[in-house]
């Protein structure tokens, strides 16, 4: 092999373990500062402004952070819609009643850095959670025809049952 050829396998050896190595970095949840636990079954993101139930729907926040099962976990796309209606019409959560489904960055930026706090999120489930994303086409409308909508990274059919967690936005002050 010609010495160019190892020089350039070389640099890219070298991109590959330092690309690794942040990557395992992120994987640390280094993005957990930008939380704070407001005390009351939520936790607000203080980079995006925005306040998160620290249970799933489904689940009932319990002193000392953990939440328990209180009745249906997964819900169609349609359903997860409703269930913030429904909670905002009996008196909200947390003296709040504009909580909805998050948007598909919102929910992505739960996750940031690769994983979620587990401290404040601790009882979360391992699946995917919807978003109120509906996926559309390349004019910017809803596919016609077709009920999709996007959940985690992904996208399926709305009659497809994932989890739900409901969201606020707040203004920050410093």
């Amino acid at each position: 092999m010609n010495k160019k050829y190892l020089k350039v396998r070389y640099k890219l050896l070298i991109l590959l373990v330092l690309v690794s190595a942040s990557m395992s970095v992120s994987a640390d949840c280094a993005y957990n500062y930008r939380y704070q636990d407001n005390g009351d079954g939520t936790a607000s993101n203080l980079q995006y402004g925005l306040m998160w139930q620290r249970c799933s729907v489904g689940q009932l926040f319990l002193s000392g952070g953990a939440c328990n099962m209180v009745g249906q976990t997964q819900y169609n796309w349609g359903e997860a819609l409703q269930q913030a209606e429904m909670l905002n019409a009996s008196g909200g959560f947390a003296g709040f009643t504009d909580w909805r489904v998050p948007n598909r960055n919102e929910l992505a930026s739960l996750y940031e850095g690769g994983c979620l706090n587990d401290e404040l999120f601790r009882s979360t489930f391992s699946g995917d959670y919807w978003s109120s994303t509906p996926v559309l086409n390349n004019t910017g409308l809803p596919l016609t025809g077709v009920s999709k909508a996007w959940y985690g990274r992904s996208f399926g059919e709305r009659t497809e049952n994932h989890y739900v967690r409901l969201v606020r936005t707040v203004i920050i002050t410093p």
